[in-house]
């Protein structure tokens, strides 16, 4: 099945270019620096080296800041709008988002991840790594409460959205069942951007 991945990586990488070809060179350099960070992410920077999943502690942070910059900073450079205060915001709401996602497969891969890793379950325990769960998403929905210009729909989906993100992180386990992560968590963004599609409101 490796084969089909590649397979299905490389067409994805051509149509990727296809589509970065018409933008400007701003988005290309954006888009550049992500992509080494994703591929440093998986790859050795140097010979007999780990790549940078492997550093401790840095997994959850490196993934953040890709989506980060793949979601908000690049949409903003495509659209060649300035950086303000909201945009800042949404930022910050946008790596918590993510960091709290992870929560789940920091959970799940306890038992297999080595010890060097020092994921958040290893340095402080389950319990605790739910706890701050809780508190990263209580910031994450305050925050909303701080953006110059909002939405008359965006707290009620930034609450539910909130909702979700709990049960996630409350329901998780090393022995969750195999489809929670893979399949529950990883849908939880595609369902809020249905929603936001829905009810046509706009981060």
């Amino acid at each position: 099945y490796r084969k089909y991945i590649q397979g299905f990586s490389f067409a994805s990488f051509g149509v990727a270019l296809f589509s970065l070809w018409p933008l400007g060179s701003r988005v290309w350099l954006v888009v550049g620096v992500l992509t080494l960070i994703s591929l440093c992410y998986a790859i050795p920077l140097l010979p007999n080296r780990d790549n940078l999943r492997r550093w401790a502690g840095w997994k959850i942070y490196l993934v953040a800041l890709v989506w980060v910059g793949c979601t908000v900073f690049l949409p903003v450079v495509h659209a060649q709008r300035a950086m303000d205060w909201d945009i800042g915001v949404l930022l910050m709401q946008r790596f918590l988002w993510v960091l709290i996602l992870m929560i789940p497969f920091e959970i799940r891969d306890l038992a297999h991840d080595p010890p060097e890793l020092r994921t958040l379950p290893q340095r402080i325990g389950i319990g605790k790594t739910k706890l701050l769960g809780l508190g990263l998403t209580l910031v994450f929905v305050l925050l909303s409460f701080w953006k110059d210009h909002v939405g008359y729909l965006e707290i009620p989906i930034t609450l539910f959205t909130a909702v979700v993100l709990l049960t996630a992180v409350a329901k998780s386990s090393p022995k969750q069942h195999r489809y929670f992560t893979t399949f529950i968590v990883e849908g939880i963004p595609i369902v809020v951007w249905g929603i936001l599609g829905i009810v046509g409101s706009r981060y």
